[in-house]
């Protein structure tokens, strides 16, 4: 027989469909608690002690949990994002004491690998970046975004040549996470560059998330440098439009961050930087609406 699921293992479990890929931190007064799958998962990794909330029924019938102090998640948050794993917060939106039945709790914040802000997170002196990659039979599109400072640098490879540049451009930035379309993922050999020599974090974004209409309109609003600043003869080529705006804004708008509004075009293995700019974090309030309102669906 399964446990019982109350209204607020309900709630919980809505919150972890909505976000199946992400270890769901979830407030309950002062601790934020992990049920089920996550809750061995987040034990075994951190060794924190796996309870149950039925401890006086049979085994089959208890739900696993573990919890962590929520004045103190930040230090065990990095440690999942060091290993590589996404961590969804939910928080409580209304004060428990004057709440009328179920606490309010909504999704403020999704932090990766490479969409980390919070100082404590970050390796000091060193780059956090998270990149997109768009493959296909015309070339490949390649793009660097550290959200925490707000450089953003893009570029394109076509020709024989292009395998190489890419895997060299990838082993310069050495960035945390990946998102690939699915031409890109498909590549199993940079796949394995990624995740075992670089130690990055992928994702297959698939290809709606790459759509050149989207990304195009998306970076002329975003970038205030102007394409148009960009120096005469740029390979920008359609190719850099899709990994440069739609998937890694994407992302950072979900992590509730301001990103950037220049970017620099790397040429030759150099950035030509248009404009210097960094990024800004943004209130809870502000994080729950644009978690509703990201670039594409």
């Amino acid at each position: 027989m399964p446990p019982e699921t109350t209204p607020m293992m309900q709630q919980y479990l809505r919150m972890k469909e909505l976000h199946p890929d992400c270890i769901l931190f979830f407030r309950l007064g002062d601790f934020y608690e992990m049920f089920n799958e996550d809750a061995k998962l987040v034990s075994k990794e951190l060794e924190l002690t796996l309870t149950s909330r039925d401890q006086g029924k049979p085994e089959a019938q208890r739900t696993p949990m573990c919890g962590v102090p929520y004045h103190s998640a930040d230090a065990y948050i990095a440690r999942l994002i060091a290993k590589g794993y996404k961590v969804a917060i939910c928080e409580q939106m209304e004060d428990p004491a004057l709440a009328k039945g179920l606490v309010d709790r909504d999704i403020i914040r999704i932090i990766t690998p490479g969409t980390v802000m919070t100082s404590s997170m970050l390796e000091e002196g060193r780059n956090n970046f998270i990149c997109a990659v768009y493959r296909d039979s015309a070339g490949t599109g390649l793009c660097f975004c550290d959200i925490s400072t707000g450089e953003c640098s893009v570029t394109s490879f076509t020709g024989p040549e292009a395998d190489e540049h890419l895997y060299n451009e990838l082993g310069r930035f050495t960035p945390r996470e990946a998102m690939l379309s699915d031409g890109a993922y498909s590549d199993g050999a940079l796949v394995d560059f990624l995740v075992k020599r670089l130690d990055c974090r992928c994702e297959n974004g698939g290809e709606a998330r790459f759509r050149l209409d989207a990304a195009r309109t998306a970076a002329e609003k975003q970038f205030s440098a102007g394409l148009d600043a960009l120096p005469a003869g740029a390979p920008v080529v359609d190719l850099i439009y899709a990994p440069a705006e739609t998937e890694l804004l994407r992302r950072a708008r979900e992590g509730g961050h301001q990103t950037a509004n220049g970017f620099g075009l790397l040429v030759n293995q150099a950035v030509l930087s248009l404009e210097h700019f960094t990024g800004t974090a943004i209130d809870a309030a502000e994080m729950k609406r644009r978690l509703a309102d990201v670039l594409l669906p």
